[in-house]
């Protein structure tokens, strides 16, 4: 893996998804992170494999998100801190918040941020 992005958080919530769907330069045609790993493994309940394969392959447009979703998203996001100290305080782990953006090194199109 090689960092492809030092700090995420520098970055807008557009500019991050933007990222996350074509890389930081905006120079890769098709990505695949962490959060499309379920609809890939077929177990999303929320998007197939194929319309997976047709929005990244432009094929159809981005779904608009409803207000809901984003409420659901804002919860997550806003949730991670404290899912960590929770998971942190009951295993014992330490948790590194780890704010780049990676890239595997054969595959251009895996991208993730830990």
């Amino acid at each position: 893996m090689r960092v492809i992005c030092e700090d995420t958080t520098k970055m807008t919530t557009k500019e991050w998804e933007a990222a996350r769907q074509h890389g930081p330069n905006g120079d890769i045609a098709v990505t695949l992170g962490g959060s499309d790993t379920g609809t890939v493994m077929g177990v999303s309940p929320y998007t197939s494999v194929n319309e997976l394969w047709l929005r990244k392959a432009g094929r159809i447009p981005e779904q608009e998100r409803s207000e809901e979703m984003q409420r659901r998203l804002d919860i997550g996001h806003i949730g991670e801190g404290f899912i960590a100290e929770l998971f942190a305080h009951v295993t014992g782990y330490e948790v590194i918040n780890d704010t780049r953006m990676f890239q595997h090194d054969a595959y251009e199109w895996a991208l993730a941020n830990i």
